[in-house]
């Protein structure tokens, strides 16, 4: 027996829908913020470059002087992250002892790298600028920036990717936090997971930043996902009452093979650890096939409706329609709210 047990699971008219259009539309604003972002600050970079000689050459003091220059020199050698994860022997010929994605990292952040790293990756990557571009001639400031920009604009799609993971999981804690509120709790929050400093809540903390939220010194709810860790756990007191998955989706093309697949399987893991905690699924677009489960070929899976007549999956909760005010989603919400505010 759960600890929610009066939960009513939501039909299909309150939880299909999410705008798909609209999330596309707002992963191209993402985007093109990065790209402007990164032109804004490598275009200042390589006119400071360009003043020192610095354009196609690496030293350490450029490296402990400019916080991006790390970034700017492994671009221009033609590396994403990605390779440089797979090159170790490549840079470790060079004395470079560390791996080179952490010290970029460690870099830009503003952190220290002992000399003799630094010696050993501007030498490394100075001979890799050097295969690229073996002529003065070739070497501009216009083809640097663009070469730059080039390979900048691949990861800027993975870090579009990732914060758009993050936009359920933001809404879904701007949510409680304002339910919370209205009710008259006190609303807390704590933006560094092993600090255990909690602080009131206020429009001043960036909701993105925020770790845990906790209500009248109670009942708790943990957003620090990872490995096999739920995107959102919740207690009270010491009790781990519910566990969920979270889901921002935009394209529904890999439901199937990819994250309905993954949520059975977390749920199944989740009932074995522990049967007594509520398991729970809130997502920003949900279908007709994520809902029923049988797709448009007529093939069957395991959709919504099944992990919950298994016993697997609680409560399900669709964000979109939550947000934009339908009543019978924005009823099921708090009705799960209500059922955790009379554990305080």
């Amino acid at each position: 027996m759960t600890y929610l047990t009066e939960l009513t699971f939501a039909d299909r008219d309150v939880l299909l829908g999410g705008d798909e259009e609209s999330a596309w539309i707002l992963d191209r604003e993402r985007k093109v913020d990065l790209i402007v972002k990164n032109y804004k600050a490598f275009q200042a970079l390589s006119l400071e470059l360009e003043a020192i000689g610095g354009l196609y050459h690496c030293t350490p003091s450029i490296l402990e002087g400019q916080p991006i220059a790390a970034d700017w020199y492994v671009s221009l050698a033609g590396y994403s992250i990605k390779t440089l994860r797979n090159i170790p022997k490549r840079y470790g010929q060079f004395g470079l002892t560390r791996k080179v994605e952490g010290l970029v990292k460690k870099l830009r952040e503003g952190g220290s790298v002992p000399l003799v790293q630094l010696e050993a990756f501007s030498e490394w990557i100075n001979f890799e600028i050097d295969s690229q571009f073996p002529t003065n001639a070739e070497r501009t400031t216009q083809l640097a920036l663009s070469v730059v920009l080039m390979i900048l604009g691949g990861r800027v799609i993975g870090q579009s990717q990732n914060i758009g993971g993050n936009d359920a999981v933001d809404l879904l804690k701007t949510l409680i936090i304002q339910w919370f509120e209205k009710k008259g709790r006190t609303v807390e929050a704590e933006v560094d997971f092993e600090s255990e400093e909690w602080s009131l809540y206020s429009s001043a903390v960036a909701v993105g930043d925020v770790k845990r939220i906790r209500i009248d010194t109670t009942l708790r709810f943990e957003f620090v996902s990872g490995g096999d860790r739920p995107d959102i756990r919740i207690f009270n007191r010491a009790i781990e009452v519910a566990v969920g998955e979270i889901k921002g989706r935009k394209d529904l093309s890999n439901a199937w093979e990819s994250w309905l697949p993954g949520l059975y399987n977390h749920l199944r893991t989740w009932m074995a650890e522990n049967v007594d905690r509520g398991r729970l699924f809130f997502g920003t677009l949900i279908s007709e096939e994520m809902f029923t489960g049988k797709t448009s070929r007529g093939t069957t899976h395991n959709g919504l409706s099944t992990m919950h007549n298994q016993g697997l999956l609680l409560g399900a909760y669709n964000l979109s329609n939550i947000v934009s005010g339908a009543p019978a989603a924005v009823s099921s919400f708090d009705e799960l709210m209500e059922s955790l505010d009379r554990l305080i």
